[in-house]
């Protein structure tokens, strides 16, 4: 017996498939509450509809599998990019393709823009469903929320210490 006779017949039992998928869907539910905790929205009551020039994205930092903060510049300005679709290859990516779907030069939230990992086994873009410009204090909301640093360190001439003359 070849191994494609023993998926054929492991097909072929009703019992074995059923087993098979309510398996499937009984995991799908019981991570979804989960799913939908962690990656909630951080910031409900942004506008979603931002754009962000392409070719002025310096730096990014992922925040979760939903979620990326694309920075601008020199760090003046920062994005939140919230994602139609888990991408957790993000997370390890050394580069990330930018993909402007229609072409005008930006990323928009609410738009069919994407973002995708280059390199990455999966090869599945994700779609950018918002886009929220970030001021200091929803930065420093990100921050509280993720455990992460976003802001800028400040003037290092302000930390350095002052000696009488």
């Amino acid at each position: 017996m070849t191994a494609c006779n023993a998926v054929a017949r492991y097909e072929d039992h009703p019992v074995m498939k059923i087993t098979l998928i309510a398996a499937s869907i009984i995991v799908a539910i019981a991570g979804a509450p989960a799913e939908a905790t962690r990656n909630s929205d951080p910031l409900p009551a942004a506008p979603k509809d931002e754009c962000v020039f392409v070719r002025s994205i310096s730096s990014w930092r992922v925040l979760d599998r939903r979620n990326v903060v694309l920075f601008t510049g020199n760090a003046n300005r920062a994005y939140l990019a919230q994602l139609g679709m888990p991408a957790s290859d993000l997370t390890y990516a050394f580069k990330v393709a930018f993909i402007d779907h229609d072409r005008d030069g930006q990323l928009c939230g609410r738009s069919l823009d994407k973002v995708q990992a280059v390199g990455s086994p999966v090869g599945q873009p994700a779609t950018i469903t918002s886009m929220t410009r970030l001021d200091e204090t929803a930065l420093q909301e990100l921050e509280a929320r993720y455990d992460v640093k976003l802001t800028r360190k400040r003037d290092r001439e302000s930390q350095q210490p002052q000696y009488p003359q």
